[in-house]
């Protein structure tokens, strides 16, 4: 199993599929993705990774991008991951806009963890965060995939002053819908300044405390090899749970279970590392056991914490870049 120097089990590797979104976030991507992206990992390369990775005894893959449904060879990739390497648990974070559309080939690709992102239940709100119209399309496609089976989870960043009025109309859908919503605070990046962070970003605290105050407790049913970085909460009355993602938390990177790939190959030790490392040119059958011997190398230097309180994002130009 791959530890880092701090035995750190490392059993969770989220991988970008591309920086490509067609949603134009305010805290995120407020002018669009990036129309000269370089060429991303091919189905191929893809396949070569998710192979060492098995080999090197990783149990959890989640796939994220930009937008992750932009890459045409999804499903493929999808069947590749669950089909023929079987990890234990595969997932995609996505904005939802083709999930109605799409649901049902995920999941015969064997595809059953989907986290949508969505910062607002507001048609109005939602238009003013993410310049786009659909979140009825969205939330019928939630809908449908629930039904089908699927584990979802609603991604919502907390934006003081635009979706705080809002936690009420989400914990409301989780009182009657199996999903489980995650608030989770705004981060800084090179597109999330410390202007904006300072006028937009407000801790979960408060809603934490209102919760435990409400009858909600901690859930620790999750396998902990299998756990991102959520603190969850349930309720007996409730079908859904509600999570916190609070990176701004003493020792929220001590537990911490994950390294990244972004759609050109690089590795990440830490979201807001101070680097990105090529090892695409290891992405090819003949240098496979060099590409495991690299990876081993490089998590002796994964490090152990980030320093947002510090105001140091690294090399996280923003998170469309490699998924969050």
């Amino acid at each position: 199993m791959l530890q880092d120097y701090l035995k750190r089990n490392i059993t969770y590797v989220r991988i970008s599929l591309t920086e490509k979104c067609n949603f134009s976030c305010e805290y995120c991507l407020p002018g669009g993705w990036d129309k000269k992206l370089k060429d991303t990992l091919s189905v191929n390369e893809l396949d070569i990774l998710l192979a060492t990775l098995k080999e090197l005894g990783v149990k959890k893959i989640r796939f994220s991008g930009g937008e992750p449904a932009l890459f045409k060879d999804l499903t493929k990739v999808l069947e590749i991951t669950n089909h023929k390497y079987k990890f234990e648990s595969c997932g995609l974070t996505t904005n939802g806009f083709n999930l109605l559309a799409k649901a049902e080939e995920w999941y015969k690709a064997g595809l059953r963890n989907i986290n949508v992102s969505i910062d607002s239940l507001d048609p109005k709100k939602f238009f003013e965060i993410t310049k786009v119209d659909i979140l009825d399309k969205i939330i019928a496609g939630i809908k449908h995939a629930i039904h089908l089976g699927f584990n979802i989870k609603i991604n919502a960043v907390i934006l003081q002053g635009i979706n705080t009025q809002d936690m009420d109309d989400f914990i409301s859908f989780a009182n009657t819908h199996k999903v489980t919503i995650r608030f989770i605070e705004l981060m800084q990046n090179n597109t999330c300044t410390v202007d904006y962070l300072n006028k937009r970003q407000l801790t979960a605290e408060t809603i934490i405390e209102d919760l435990k105050a409400k009858g909600w407790t901690l859930d620790n049913s999750e396998d902990p090899k299998l756990k991102g970085p959520a603190q969850t909460f349930k309720h007996q009355d409730n079908l859904g749970k509600i999570g916190f993602i609070t990176p701004y938390a003493q020792d929220f990177c001590s537990t911490c279970n994950r390294i990244r790939f972004s759609s050109l190959g690089e590795i990440l030790l830490c979201l807001f590392g101070k680097k990105r490392i090529p090892l695409r040119h290891l992405l090819t059958l003949e240098k496979k056991e060099e590409l495991k011997a690299e990876i081993e190398t490089l998590l002796i230097s994964k490090p152990k914490s980030h320093h947002l309180d510090e105001n140091f994002v690294g090399a996280c130009d923003n998170l469309s870049k490699i998924g969050g």
